[in-house]
């Protein structure tokens, strides 16, 4: 295994035969491991790299993963599904299992990634634990600012353009926002935009799998993760509501953790040494299988 302590680029197959771009940390053989996603919009080798690299201080192997149709990876956005990311995030931890013998534990972040990742885990039972900076309640669609029955209706709307007009694209920009550090918030997107002009334009795939996970009838998040939770809460958020972390939070009923952040969304940024030493205690205590319900 080459590039022992450093990040290097290697690629993951998935289950049709596409490469999954990942920045992989190794530490060890026998290391617990650590499946990072974030936000499908750009790479993981991208700007938002600093969100998670603080991880390779606490002794983990570390895959950050492009799913397919984003950032580096293969595939096409045309082609981007809600079960496709259930499929993919499977051909992560075949090779993770197969390749290393460590525990296996799995960090969705920045905010959708968070979302996605709790898909994962309210599907999967292969995980260790969880952690999710970003939280989706089932039928709950007050982050993205509409009520259900037009969330419904749209979703209807999506799955119909998607079959005529695969390529069609939704400008997507962030709610305005007057809170706390305003300025630092608005000027990371100013920054993101800059390396990547096309991140608020939604594909209509990339958006009905959203949709999907928010909304569909089959979606895995009517559950709960099927392993240890740690959930960040962050106060002065620009899509959620702090309310809205709460009652994720109350309503699961497996071993977790809340960590409350009073800042900004792009935390994850800003704060990335303290998120990623939280994730990292959070992953520590249950490679020792220590059950924790805790609140910090």
């Amino acid at each position: 295994m080459k590039g022992k302590h450093m990040w290097n680029e290697i690629s993951i197959l998935n289950k049709k035969g596409r490469q999954l771009f990942c920045r992989h940390y190794f530490i060890s053989i026998d290391a617990p491991n650590i499946l990072y996603i974030q936000t499908p919009v750009a790479s993981v080798a991208g700007l938002a790299k600093k969100a998670y690299e603080p991880l390779s201080k606490y002794g983990f192997n570390i895959f950050a993963v492009d799913l397919s149709g984003i950032g580096n990876s293969e595939g096409s956005i045309n082609e981007f599904t809600a079960l496709g990311v259930i499929s993919d995030l499977d051909s992560c931890v075949d090779y993770i299992k197969e390749n290393f013998n460590g525990k296996l534990f799995f960090f969705g972040g920045t905010g959708i990634g968070g979302i996605m990742g709790q898909y994962y885990a309210s599907y999967s039972n292969r995980l260790d634990a969880f952690a999710q900076y970003g939280v989706g309640i089932y039928e709950d669609l007050s982050p993205i600012g509409i009520p259900l029955c037009l969330g419904k209706m749209g979703y209807i709307m999506l799955k119909f353009l998607k079959k005529i007009s695969p390529s069609l694209y939704f400008n997507m920009t962030p709610p305005k926002y007057y809170g706390k550090n305003k300025e630092q918030d608005d000027r990371l997107y100013k920054m993101a935009l800059l390396e990547n002009p096309q991140m608020f334009k939604a594909n209509i795939n990339w958006l009905a799998a959203f949709m999907e996970i928010l909304i569909g009838k089959n979606s895995y998040i009517k559950g709960e993760p099927k392993c240890p939770v740690l959930v960040f809460q962050t106060l002065s958020d620009r899509y959620f509501s702090p309310d809205y972390f709460k009652r994720y939070y109350d309503k699961l009923a497996c071993s977790k953790r809340l960590y409350v952040i009073d800042d900004i969304h792009n935390s994850y940024y800003f704060r990335a040494d303290e998120i990623c030493e939280q994730v990292a205690k959070w992953f520590l205590d249950n490679t020792n299988e220590v059950i924790v319900d805790a609140k910090i």
